[in-house]
C-alpha cells in the first residue's frame, strides 16, 4: 500500500525516531484530510515538498530538529487551516515565504536570511513568533505592532535600526527578546506601558543610549531577558553594553526580580538603597562598572540571594556586617578589586553554606580566623590585602596554595591556628619564599594594580 493512498488519514506522527532517514515523500500531499503531521527529532532530510500546499485541512506541521534544508515552500500559504508551524532547528534557508494564517510560528535555529516580512502582520491570530538564531537583517517592521497577542523572540540575528514604538500596541505582550542583534537607539517609551510585560527586552551589545534613564519610567520591567519556562521568572539583564550614568533607584520598584545583571557597563554612583526591596532576588551581578561608595545596609534584606558579585568597581568603606546575615549565599560572594578597608566582620561566620569567597585586591586588614568556620568553601582568595596573623589550619585551608594569600606580608603559617610557626613548609607542600615571589609577579596587572592571577579588570 502506498502512503499516498491513505486519503482518510487525519494524523500522522512519526517523531522521536532519530534513525528514520530519507526524504519526505511528496505523496503526503495527497492526504488532503490530514490535520497533523509530526516528524520532529528524526533523521529526515531533503526539502519540504511543495505538494504540502494541497493539505487544505492541515492544522499542525511539526518538522523541527531534522535534517530538512532548502527554502520554506510558498505553497504552505495555501494551507488555510494551518495554525501551528514548527520548523526550528533545521537547515532552512531563504526568506520566510508567504505564511498568513498562523497562531504559532517557530523558525528558530535555521539559516534564514533577508528581512522580516511586514505581511506577517496579516496573521492576526499569531501569538508566538520565534525567529531567533538565524541570519535575518534589516529593520523590524512596525506592522508587527498590529499583532496584539504576540510573544516575540528575535535574539541572535543581525537585525538593525531602532525598536519600533508600535510594540506599544501589543497589549498582551509579556515576552520580548531582541538581544544579540544590531539595534541602536533607546527603548521607546511606548514599551513601558505594556502592563503584562514580564519577560522583556534584553537588547545587549548594541543598544547603547538612554537605557538607564528610560528604565526609571518602567512600571513592570526594563531590559529583562526573555526566559522560556513554564513558571515565569523576572530577570533584568543588560550586561556587556555601554550604559552610563547612575543606577536608577526606581529599579527597586521591581520587587519580583530574581536576577539583576548590570555587569560590564559604565554605571557610576552608588548602589541604590532601594535594592533592599528585592526580596526575591537570588543573583545580583554588578561587576566591571565604575560604582563607588559603600554597600548599603539595606542589602541585609536580600534573604534569597545566592550569588553577589561586586568585583572590579571602586566600592569603599568597610565590608558591612549586614552581609554576614545573608545566610542564603551559597554560590559566590565576590568583592575583589575594590577599595574596601577594615577587618572582615565577625558576622561573616554565618555564611556557612558559601562555596566561593573572593576578597582579593582590596585594603582589608586584621585576621582571617573568622573564615575558618566557613566549612562549605571550595574556593577562597584573600590575596593583595594587608591581612595578618596565622592562617587557619582547617582541612579546607590545608588544600589551598599560597596563591590564595599572596601579598599579605603579615600573614603567617601556623601549626595550631593560633600562633605563627617559624616553619616555612606545611605537610601539603607550600611553595618556597623564592617561588612565592615569582608567582606574586604574575598577580599584578599591567597597570600595576594587584589582581588575582589573570582576572584583571579591562
Amino acid at each position: 500500500m502506498q502512503l499516498g493512498s491513505l486519503i482518510s488519514l487525519q494524523q500522522l506522527r512519526i517523531g522521536g525516531n532519530p534513525y528514520l532517514t530519507g526524504e519526505i515523500p511528496p505523496q503526503l500531499g495527497l492526504l488532503t484530510n490530514l490535520t497533523t503531521f509530526g516528524a520532529a527529532a528524526t533523521g529526515l532530510s531533503g526539502v519540504i515538498p511543495p505538494t504540502f500546499g494541497n493539505l487544505i485541512n492541515l492544522q499542525t506541521l511539526a518538522l523541527y530538529d531534522t535534517e530538512v534544508f532548502g527554502s520554506i515552500p510558498s505553497e504552505l500559504g495555501l494551507c488555510s487551516e494551518l495554525r501551528n508551524l514548527y520548523l526550528h532547528m533545521n537547515k532552512l534557508t531563504g526568506d520566510l515565504g508567504k505564511l498568513d494564517v498562523l497562531e504559532q510560528l517557530h523558525l528558530s535555529d535555521n539559516a534564514l536570511t533577508g528581512s522580516i516580512p511586514w505581511r506577517l502582520s496579516n496573521c492576526t491570530s499569531l501569538i508566538a513568533l520565534q525567529l531567533d538564531k538565524n541570519q535575518l537583517s534589516g529593520p523590524i517592521p512596525g506592522q508587527i505592532g498590529e499583532l496584539k497577542n504576540l510573544q516575540f523572540f528575535l535574539w541572535g540575528n543581525s537585525v538593525s535600526g531602532t525598536i519600533p514604538p508600535e510594540f506599544g500596541n501589543c497589549t498582551e505582550l509579556y515576552a520580548l527578546d531582541l538581544s544579540r542583534n544590531k539595534l541602536t537607539g533607546s527603548i521607546p517609551e511606548e514599551v513601558f506601558g505594556l502592563k503584562k510585560l514580564r519577560q522583556a527586552v534584553a537588547t545587549r551589545e548594541f543598544l547603547n543610549r538612554g537605557i538607564a534613564t528610560q528604565c526609571s519610567k518602567m512600571s513592570v520591567s526594563c531590559a529583562v531577558k526573555a526566559w522560556r519556562e513554564s513558571t515565569f521568572r523576572v530577570l533584568l539583564d543588560v550586561h556587556n553594553n555601554y550604559i552610563t550614568g547612575n543606577i536608577p533607584s526606581q529599579l527597586g520598584a521591581l520587587v519580583n526580580l530574581e536576577l539583576l545583571d548590570l555587569s560590564r557597563n559604565s554605571f557610576t554612583g552608588e548602589i541604590p538603597w532601594s535594592f533592599g526591596n528585592f526580596s526575591y532576588l537570588n543573583k545580583l551581578i554588578l561587576n566591571n562598572n565604575l560604582l563607588t561608595g559603600a554597600i548599603p545596609k539595606s542589602i541585609r534584606n536580600l534573604q534569597k540571594i545566592t550569588l553577589l558579585d561586586l568585583s572590579f568597581n571602586s566600592f569603599s568603606g568597610p565590608i558591612p556586617p549586614e552581609i554576614g546575615y545573608l545566610t542564603s549565599l551559597t554560590i559566590s560572594l565576590d568583592l575583589k578589586a575594590n577599595r574596601f578597608i577594615g577587618e572582615i566582620p565577625e558576622t561573616m561566620s554565618g555564611l556557612t553554606q558559601l562555596q566561593s569567597l573572593d576578597l582579593s585586591s582590596n585594603l582589608l586588614y586584621g585576621r582571617i580566623s573568622v573564615l575558618s568556620v566557613l566549612t562549605s568553601l571550595t574556593f577562597l582568595n584573600v590575596s593583595c590585602n594587608n591581612f595578618s596573623g596565622p592562617i587557619p589550619v582547617t582541612p579546607f585551608f590545608h588544600t589551598l596554595t599560597m596563591n590564595s594569600f599572596l601579598e599579605n606580608p603579615h600573614l603567617c603559617q601556623s601549626l595550631d591556628g593560633s600562633t605563627c610557626s617559624s616553619r616555612l613548609m606545611r605537610r601539603n607542600g607550600l611553595k618556597s619564599a623564592k617561588t612565592i615571589a615569582l608567582v606574586a609577579v604574575s598577580d599584578f596587572c599591567d597597570n600595576g594594580s594587584c589582581c588575582y592571577l589573570d582576572n584583571c579588570s579591562t
